[in-house]
């Protein structure tokens, strides 16, 4: 069944929302998403040749 796949994913979605919401008001540290490097080796991974949507 897609549809019960999706209502399972969502909810796995929405419960990691709260862990991440439930530490950031604690004030506990949270890795924000994409690769955790240092801002001096980001360069080698981040290009801006990706699909770009059109102009509006």
């Amino acid at each position: 069944m897609i549809f019960l796949s999706l209502v399972i994913l969502l909810a796995q979605l929405l419960d990691l929302n709260q862990q991440v919401a439930a530490r950031l008001t604690a004030g506990h540290p949270v890795t924000a998403p994409g690769l955790p490097l240092p801002p001096e080796k980001r360069a080698a991974y981040i290009t801006d040749d990706c699909i770009q949507p059109p102009a509006v």
